[in-house]
């Protein structure tokens, strides 16, 4: 009688599995087609995170579609899995965090979006394969429109497209109203 019941354990948990998978799916919403990810030094309350994705939503319009995910605090560790796991095709960062990154390589220049002379902060000389090249590869925010609008500061933040964005040509799009002035 035991063996009969121990039996049925692993349909069982193949169908709670599936069911599991199947309700997980059904209130979801459709993925963005862009993806903001965005740490400030300390921290982004959920309350300036839902104002900065109404405003960003607003500022980029129905496409491409965009998801901002801001962290409540700041975290090197987060930064990293954040960066390495590739899901966002945006990163906001401190302006430190930033220059670090960008010196070791592996961000979109953005010289055809803008114009190096007015984001002088965001130009580094990056070691990218043992190559050193200089180029613009993050917008500062101190003065971004995106931020003012919402009664927020964007001061010592960076944006940037890292190289393994699955979505540069969107990104490309959406970082431009983001560093709006």
């Amino acid at each position: 009688m035991k063996a009969k019941r121990f039996r049925a354990l692993p349909a069982l948990a193949a169908l709670l599995a599936a069911l599991a998978v199947f309700a997980a799916g059904c209130g979801s919403k459709p993925k963005a087609d862009v993806s903001v990810f965005l740490m400030a030094a300390n921290g982004v309350p959920q309350e300036a995170a839902d104002k900065l994705q109404s405003g960003l939503t607003a500022a980029v319009g129905a496409s491409p579609t965009v998801h901002l995910q801001a962290a409540p605090l700041f975290s090197m560790e987060l930064m990293i899995v954040q960066l390495a796991a590739g899901e966002h095709d945006i990163i906001v960062l401190p302006n430190e965090q930033f220059q670090t990154l960008a010196k070791q390589g592996g961000l979109v220049p953005l010289e055809d979006l803008f114009n190096k002379d007015d984001y002088k902060a965001g130009i580094v000389e990056s070691n990218d394969n043992g190559k050193v090249e200089t180029h613009l590869y993050g917008v500062p925010l101190d003065d971004a429109k995106w931020f003012k609008d919402q009664g927020l500061n964007g001061k010592g933040l960076t944006a940037f497209i890292p190289s393994n964005s699955k979505h540069q040509d969107n990104a490309k799009k959406v970082i431009v109203k983001l560093a709006a002035k």
